[in-house]
């Protein structure tokens, strides 16, 4: 099955307006998932963690969050991903003499 230019566009055009609706609402969504705040079973999930740890890092002060009363705990996705990215460990640069090994791994 062949199809010219023409018959290309008109099923570019097609498809592309099917797909609008779709990466709109996704859009929306990943935005709203980015701004609402986490509950700490989320962060949990989030980072990969024990709701124990997290809540050691409350107790010692260590992690952003939000507390409201004596029960509810939040946490700022922005907030988590900016802490987070404080305790990146940055890559060396690479020179000749440093070049990895394939063989080393196998």
């Amino acid at each position: 099955m062949t199809f010219d230019k023409d018959e290309l566009k008109t099923i570019a055009a097609a498809l592309t307006e099917e797909i609008k609706p779709m990466l709109s609402k996704l859009l929306k969504q990943d935005k709203a998932s980015t701004c609402s705040p986490m509950n700490i079973n989320e962060l949990a999930d989030y980072m990969k963690v024990s709701k124990n740890f997290i809540y050691k890092l409350i107790h010692d002060k260590k992690i952003p969050h939000i507390k409201r009363g004596n029960k509810l705990l939040l946490f700022n996705r922005e907030e988590i991903n900016k802490w987070l990215n404080s305790y990146k460990v940055p890559v060396l640069t690479e020179s000749k003499n440093d070049k990895l090994d394939k063989k080393q791994f196998d």
